[in-house]
């Protein structure tokens, strides 16, 4: 009887072992598929929110084509005053610099010539 118990306390030991060995493997399946669960739960929601935000993108993208085919309208139509900007700019500068020429030709010269000649007339 010695060995018959020797024996299955070996084969007890060895279930034991099996037993504790596939426990340890169902909660790492569980682990598992509960990461998984929640892993697909995320998927959903990012798929849900993505198929909400497309026509919002979609809405977007139509204002900024309007908004470029507003600024080519407004650039177009801007470009005549400002080159008649830069044009006035450039008259108004010739206009100063030629005044200044004069005040500064008035300026240097001499006063006796500036003043009229006096006639001076004999008197008897």
């Amino acid at each position: 009887m010695d060995d018959t118990s020797l024996i299955l306390g070996r084969l007890e030991g060895k279930v034991d072992s099996i037993q504790a060995t596939l426990s340890a493997i169902v909660q790492r399946q569980d682990a598992h598929e509960s990461r998984l669960s929640s892993v697909e739960g995320a998927v959903r929601t990012i798929e849900a929110d993505r198929a909400a935000m497309i026509p919002g993108y979609r809405i977007v993208e139509a204002d900024l084509a309007d908004l470029k085919t507003w600024r080519t309208a407004i650039e177009g139509k801007a470009r005549g005053w400002i080159e008649a900007g830069s044009f006035m700019k450039i008259a108004v500068g010739i206009a100063i610099g030629i005044a200044g020429y004069f005040g500064f030709q008035i300026a240097m010269t001499p006063v006796s010539s500036q003043l009229s000649p006096m006639r001076v007339t004999a008197s008897r």
